[in-house]
Order: structure tokens, then C-alpha cells, then sequence
């Protein structure tokens, strides 16, 4: 294959084809890099790209490993973006659990701060669990689930480290908007993909976790995302911009949120009149800010249950990445989403914010009543 770097990452062309092209690449990358690598000529940049070309190796050796839960076959692993280079060196890649080019619903995963191409393993672990369970909802349709990193997403800030040092960074919007484009741009690609090849068109559901929920929510406002159904969980904000469900232009039933109550990242999403954005942004003219809290009651979104059986008031960074936990509410009822099932969902309250006090959340009173597992995913 001449020029599979071209090929693999066109849009419009069956995901099939693209992973052979990109399976060229990577294998072509993996052998030139090592080998440098074992001569003792490789040189910082060419490490970073054999750092993103195994982790892409690795993460499509164990998605190619994934079974049917349903049916117990096994189940295609697609490498549907391949770019080790993008982004100074972030990379770009994405991968796909399932058969993009037929499945009746399709999920894109859009993941948050501190993902790069190395994490692409990761991301790919909750592409899995939301095609799994998925299936387990609906044994009838088939499904695949897409782990998408083709937008530069925030690092964490020099000099500073952990939750404290990326909650700085990512108040800047700038790397979601032009995340939105890509992932706009994106899934047009998959909706034209679908299309050329004459057959139906999936029910696709975009799933935006932390930042990737501005981004997607920047998708959406700004570029008409083309989806069925819209779900943002651990959200600090869909956008300065969006202030409400409807400057989204998706329809409002269609709009999904979870915020585990332990989440500390989604108290960034602006309470009232005054917040974040409006202080930080207008205010300053600074420009920051990320939005609206879509949990709370009067943004106007649905909000499904997200809490965990088995977290405790101290796991606030568990809560935050635990949104595709199989023991959780959310993975429940993103499964029921993506597979079409929205009566199955369970509901939560939205986040209320009377002016004379501080936001409450309803769901920090509510103990968790359900233990979710792979084999417990049905009604």
C-alpha cells in the first residue's frame, strides 16, 4: 500500500478500509522506530511517536480480544484514525470496538483532560464497556463504540500536578472549540461512510466525559453535530456559550447528563446568575469559563442517575473517572441510551440553585440502590 497514512485517515471511505491502511502504517512505524531504538539512533521525537504507535498496538491487541457478551464471537477491533504525530507529538488515534460500517448504534467516546495517543488504551477500555453493555440492553441490534482522540485535548499545567493543576488549564476553551470542529467534521465522515456504501444509517450517540464535553458541546453549537442522541457526563461545562439545552440545536429529550454528586469537577459548571464563565470571561474579558452546569435543573437536559455503590464520600477523583464503571449507575444507563431504550433510563433531579443559597444536589442524599455488572444490564 502506497500511502497509507493518506488512506486510513480519509473521510467518506468504509472503516474497514481505513483500519487496513492504518494497520500498515502502524506496523510499518512500529518495525522503523524500534529499530532505531534497539541501534541507539532514535532521537526524542521518534520516541514519542513508537510511545503512541504501541500504545495503539497495544490497545488494538486487547480490543481484538473482546467477545460478544450476547453471542460469544468474536468481535472486530477497527483502528479508524491513526496519526502518531498530530498535535506536536500528542498524537491522534482512534479505534473502534465493532463494525462501524454495519452496526445499527454507534457510540463515539470523546475523552477529556490529560488524553493524548498514549492513553488511547484506556479510552479504549470504556469503548468496550459501553459495547458491552449495550449489547446487554439490547440483544437484538448490533453495536460498536468508537474511542476518538482526534482533538488536542488540555495537558496539565507545567510545574503543577494532579486535579488542581488541570482544573487550570482547561477553564481555557480554546482547544474545545477546535476539538469541536474535528469531532463535527468527524462524524459527518461516519454518516457519509454509511451513506456511500448504500446502507441504513446508524442511531449514533456522542458521549463527551470532562473536557470532551465542551468539546462536543462546542460540536454542537457551533457546527450542528449530527447525532441522535447527545450524553455528557462529569461535565464542567458544554461551552460559554450555552447557557441552555436548546442552544445545542439537538433536540431537548435527546440531550443526556450524568454527574456523579461526588464529581468536584462539575461544580466548575456555572450556579445562577454569576459564575465561572461570567466572572472569569465577561467580566475580565479573560475569555475562560466553560459554561453553564448542564446537571442542574434549569439547563433544561435530562439528567440519568450516576452514582456508585461502592464509592465514598472521599473518592472525589474515582467519581470523576468512574462514569464507565461496571458497578455504577452510569454505564446502566449510557447502555440504554446508545441502544435506543430511553423509558429504561432512571432519571435523576437536576442540581438546584435558589438565589439565597448554595447549589444542592438531590443526589447526594440518595443512596445507590443498584449494583450494575455485565450480567445485570437488562431492564
Amino acid at each position: 500500500m502506497a500511502a497509507p497514512g493518506v488512506l486510513g485517515n480519509l473521510a467518506g471511505i468504509p472503516a474497514r478500509v481505513r483500519h487496513h491502511a492504518n494497520h500498515v502504517r502502524l506496523h510499518r512505524d512500529l518495525a522503523g522506530l524500534r529499530s532505531l531504538r534497539d541501534r541507539g539512533l532514535i532521537t526524542d521525537r521518534e520516541r514519542v511517536l513508537l510511545r503512541n504507535a504501541e500504545a495503539a498496538s497495544a490497545a488494538l491487541d486487547d480490543a481484538s480480544a473482546t467477545t460478544d457478551p450476547r453471542s460469544g464471537e468474536a468481535v472486530p477491533a477497527l483502528l479508524y484514525l491513526y496519526d502518531p504525530g498530530a498535535f506536536g507529538g500528542d498524537g491522534a488515534v482512534a479505534l473502534a470496538v465493532g463494525d462501524l460500517d454495519t452496526a445499527d448504534d454507534v457510540s463515539v467516546l470523546v475523552p477529556g483532560m490529560r488524553t493524548d495517543a498514549a492513553g488511547i488504551g484506556g479510552l479504549t477500555g470504556h469503548a468496550t464497556a459501553v459495547y458491552e453493555a449495550a449489547r446487554q440492553a439490547d440483544d437484538d441490534a448490533t453495536h460498536a463504540s468508537l474511542a476518538w482522540i482526534g482533538y488536542d485535548a488540555p495537558d496539565t499545567v507545567p510545574l503543577l500536578d494532579g486535579l488542581a493543576g488541570d482544573v487550570v488549564r482547561v477553564l481555557d476553551e480554546g482547544l474545545a472549540e477546535q476539538g469541536g470542529a474535528r469531532l463535527a467534521e468527524a462524524v459527518d465522515g461516519l454518516r457519509a461512510e454509511r451513506a456511500e456504501q448504500g446502507g441504513p444509517p446508524a442511531d449514533l450517540t456522542v458521549i463527551g466525559h470532562s473536557y470532551g464535553s465542551t468539546t462536543v458541546g462546542h460540536a454542537a453549537s457551533d457546527h450542528g453535530l449530527a447525532v441522535d442522541d447527545l450524553v455528557v457526563v462529569g461535565s464542567p461545562g458544554l461551552g460559554g456559550e450555552v447557557r441552555h439545552v436548546s442552544d445545542l440545536e439537538i433536540g431537548e429529550a435527546d440531550v443526556w447528563v450524568g454527574a456523579n454528586s461526588l464529581d468536584v469537577v462539575t461544580d466548575l459548571g456555572d450556579h445562577g446568575a454569576i459564575g465561572l464563565s461570567s466572572v472569569m470571561g465577561l467580566n475580565l474579558g479573560l475569555g475562560l469559563g466553560l459554561g453553564h452546569d448542564p446537571a442542574a435543573d434549569d439547563f433544561g437536559a435530562t439528567r440519568f442517575q450516576a452514582e456508585s455503590p461502592i464509592m465514598s464520600p472521599g473518592d472525589v477523583l474515582d467519581a470523576h473517572s468512574g462514569y464507565f464503571d461496571h458497578d455504577g449507575e452510569s454505564l446502566h444507563n449510557i447502555a440504554r441510551i446508545v441502544s435506543g431504550h430511553d423509558e429504561w433510563v432512571s432519571r435523576a433531579d437536576g442540581v438546584v440553585d435558589d438565589w439565597w443559597r448554595p447549589p444542592v444536589d438531590p443526589e447526594r442524599r440518595r443512596h445507590p440502590t443498584t449494583q450494575i455488572t455485565r450480567a445485570t444490564l437488562g431492564p
